[in-house]
């Protein structure tokens, strides 16, 4: 069953559905309203009846990005996100598990749609997908929840009534879900559908592994969007992802010669690697430009990352030096702090 206040504080069910997961399935926890109880109430994402909530920190994943940021408190509210500037963003976007081969300008989309929309991509808030961003439904259930507007969420199969009306045919899934707002008069609908053909793609797809959620997430993607316009379109809607874990075992299988010439794609660096050849170019480029000397450059780097050379500089840290050169700046940053990236 879930939880309810006066039993957890509002506050408390805030942090604990990033914190802990349901006992049962594992599964996420949701802060919603109770009309009933006229309280807000901490339950299973999954099914409303399960009951007991464990902590996340056995995740060795949630446990490796604590220790980045050293135990301060990891989610973040869109006020504070919109407050970041793109450095900082950026920061935050390297340290999320993003595709490896997304190039600079990906990266910077993302911090730029980040900062704007107030998500954070470091708990995929925000993908990208052919140079293009996408909001997730973990993002679209926080910012109703801070509106504090959010009455209540259901979602269900379609009967069979309604995939006639509709006309989807029995091998496809088909959900529908409702949104409640506080002080409208009629819910949110929003309907998801997941097609038999998508179902039959890489195992390592969410559509392949459970089409059933994903059609229910797809569902209430399209409700919340009605409920709490955000123009941004639904990850859940792409039918077609490049986002699939592969192991290196299974990549070490795959035949050259069996993928074809016109998906070749050029060698980029990883998103949380060194600084690109462009960027170091630039840099020397912008430098020289405005007056900078080669060793005040690497005077620069020492004393802002504690590194010898631009080639140690990671691309979030590129990023800033270029924006530093372009200002005139840093000729007078104080030393690194211990630890200080």
């Amino acid at each position: 069953m879930p939880i309810y206040e006066p039993d957890l504080s509002y506050e408390d069910m805030k942090k604990a559905q990033y914190t802990f997961k349901c006992a049962q399935c594992g599964g996420n926890l949701f802060l919603a309203w109770s009309a009933q109880k006229n309280s807000y109430m901490l339950k299973c994402g999954k099914v409303l009846e399960h009951e007991g909530v464990v902590p996340l920190g056995r995740d060795p994943e949630l446990l490796q990005i604590a220790k980045l940021y050293h135990g301060k408190e990891l989610p973040m509210e869109t006020t504070a996100l919109m407050k970041l500037d793109q450095t900082q963003m950026l920061r935050r976007v390297e340290q999320a598990k993003f595709p490896k081969d997304l190039t600079v300008a990906d990266l910077h989309l993302i911090a730029k749609v980040s900062i704007e929309y107030g998500l954070d991509p470091l708990f995929g808030e925000l993908m990208i997908y052919q140079g293009r961003p996408y909001i997730t439904i973990d993002a679209r259930r926080r910012k109703a929840q801070e509106t504090d507007k959010l009455d209540g969420i259901s979602a269900r199969p379609a009967t069979k009534a309604e995939r006639e009306a509709r006309r989807v045919p029995a091998e496809d899934y088909l959900f529908i879900a409702e949104v409640w707002v506080k002080g409208a008069s009629h819910a949110f609908e929003g309907w998801g559908r997941v097609r038999a053909d998508e179902t039959k793609g890489s195992e390592f797809l969410p559509v392949v592994k459970d089409p059933a959620a994903q059609c229910e997430k797809r569902a209430e993607a399209q409700a919340l969007r009605r409920a709490f316009h955000i123009s941004l379109p639904s990850f859940e809607e792409i039918i077609e992802g490049e986002f699939s874990k592969v192991t290196p075992e299974k990549e070490a299988t795959k035949s050259k010669s069996s993928l074809p010439k016109a998906e070749t794609r050029p060698t980029v660096p990883p998103a949380s690697g060194t600084a690109t050849e462009a960027q170091k170019k630039k840099i020397w480029a912008d430098a020289r430009k405005m007056g900078y000397q080669d060793i005040e450059v690497h005077q620069i780097i020492k004393a802002k990352w504690g590194v010898e050379s631009v080639h140690t500089l990671t691309i979030a840290q590129a990023s800033a030096l270029i924006d530093m050169i372009a200002k005139g700046e840093g000729l007078d940053e104080p030393p690194p702090e211990e630890g200080e990236e």
